[in-house]
């Protein structure tokens, strides 16, 4: 996070608003449990975290008429332009990565990532051509 604090610090945001709001613009809204559960970070931090975006203007939060218990967080208009300004300058610390540490290992880095992603409790993390992905 080295490479990319600066930036958020330069936004006034925290590394975890920027996932939330990053997973909101790639979402056009999401329920409160599904965005818990996509960002991971727990329910009661996530309440305090949407807070205080709410309070920046870079969410709404509305209940569902049907269903008063369900929360719905939309990413709000000045949200959207927060994360195209903020994603122009996290792309270009990506690019300052990638060139520093190699195309080939960066490649390799997110493949093994991609693989940690979708591991399972119990299984061995396989790599290598005969991995079949994993």
């Amino acid at each position: 996070m080295a490479f990319f604090r600066p930036v958020l610090n330069s936004y006034a945001l925290t590394e975890q608003q920027w996932r939330v709001i990053r997973i909101l613009a790639e979402h056009r809204s999401l329920e409160f449990q599904a965005l818990a559960a996509k960002s991971c970070i727990l329910p009661p931090s996530l309440t305090g975290i949407l807070t205080r975006l709410e309070r920046m203007g870079l969410v709404r939060r509305r209940r569902l008429a049907a269903d008063q218990r369900r929360l719905i967080v939309t990413l709000s208009t000045r949200g959207r332009q927060r994360v195209a300004r903020v994603s122009s300058e996290v792309e270009a610390r990506y690019r300052e990565i990638e060139a520093s540490f190699g195309t080939r290992r960066m490649a390799s880095l997110l493949e093994l990532l991609r693989a940690i992603v979708h591991l399972r409790p119990g299984e061995t993390l396989r790599t290598g051509p005969s991995a079949g992905g994993h």
